[in-house]
């Protein structure tokens, strides 16, 4: 019997608390961005067009998820970026009701080419960049990535990267 009370009560208290926690959960923002990146890798650089997909949970917190692929073949060493995917973690600093500053840090694999043979490659990214929103939806972005990547040897890229951003929310 006394299960039975205590069964009934925490059921009687879980149907009281959760609207009052679920009000309380901030309401995720989605947005997506497409732009062009220039990657620099040991003085051969190359272009990429990238696409992300990101939630915003809070005013400062979100995550974003990114793919690229390569758009042209770097001359100097026969080098072209077949793909890349990756997952951050984003830090925004509003600076203005329009603007944002934002850092963000993740991991990423990326498919390549060399001299005909296509190897991968894992990276630790972080960077930081600036977005303006032009409209309550609309705006432009800028920013900065380091690939750092994870094999003895591969070295890293820098990562330079502008794109129109929309929210869907």
């Amino acid at each position: 019997m006394k299960s039975l009370i205590a069964g009934a009560a925490a059921l009687a208290l879980a149907a009281v608390a959760a609207p009052a926690f679920a009000q309380s959960l901030p309401t995720a923002s989605v947005y997506g961005n497409v732009g062009g990146s220039v990657i620099d890798q040991s003085n051969v650089a190359v272009d990429a067009l990238q696409a992300r997909l990101g939630a915003r949970f809070a005013k400062y917190f979100g995550v974003e998820g990114e793919a690229a692929i390569g758009l042209n073949t770097a001359d100097v060493i026969d080098y072209k970026l077949r793909s890349e995917f990756a997952g951050y973690g984003v830090a925004f600093l509003p600076v203005l009701p329009n603007l944002d500053a934002f850092a963000r840090v993740g991991y990423a694999h990326s498919n390549a080419k060399l001299a005909g043979v296509k190897y991968g490659s894992d990276s630790v990214n972080y960077g930081a960049g600036v977005q303006a929103f032009v409209t309550a939806k609309d705006g432009l972005r800028a920013e900065y990535t380091r690939f750092e990547f994870t094999e003895d040897g591969a070295g890293a890229a820098n990562v330079w990267s502008l794109s129109y951003v929309r929210k869907f929310n």
